[in-house]
């Protein structure tokens, strides 16, 4: 398995500070094929799963790992950016366009969680290349 994170920048004239957006793909070495949200977790979790990022968010945010100034991950939003993923063999990072998670100012994009805490929502397939 392969992740790829692309990070794009734009700054538009006038402006104060600069826009973040990424898109990111994660490649299963062993078929040959891009895989998306569908393929590591369970079909119909995204609920679930906005859940756990939302509840990581706001304890981060009480114990000062994050600004004060960031807010929970709406549904609309998670949806729209719920194949913004990268995996590795501890955890799963989750990227936000600007402004969806924080205020561009804070230069915080993702939210990391840990495998252990995605077991209710990560298939447990063959087809999943995730070894837990």
């Amino acid at each position: 398995l392969i992740s790829l994170l692309f990070y794009k920048e734009n700054f538009s004239s006038g402006a104060m500070h600069p826009s973040f957006s990424f898109d990111c793909f994660n490649f299963n070495l062993e078929k040959g094929v891009f895989m998306n949200y569908e393929d590591v977790f369970t079909q119909g979790s995204e609920e679930e799963l906005l859940g756990i990022v939302n509840d990581r968010i706001s304890n981060s945010i009480k114990l000062g790992n994050m600004y004060y100034d960031c807010w929970e991950v709406d549904i609309n939003d998670f949806l729209s950016a719920k194949n913004n993923f990268v995996l590795n063999d501890n955890y799963v990072e989750f990227y936000f366009d600007d402004c969806v998670m924080c205020p561009s100012y804070t230069g915080t994009y993702s939210i990391e969680i840990a495998l252990v805490d995605l077991l209710s929502v990560l298939k447990k397939y063959d087809s999943n290349p995730l070894i837990f």
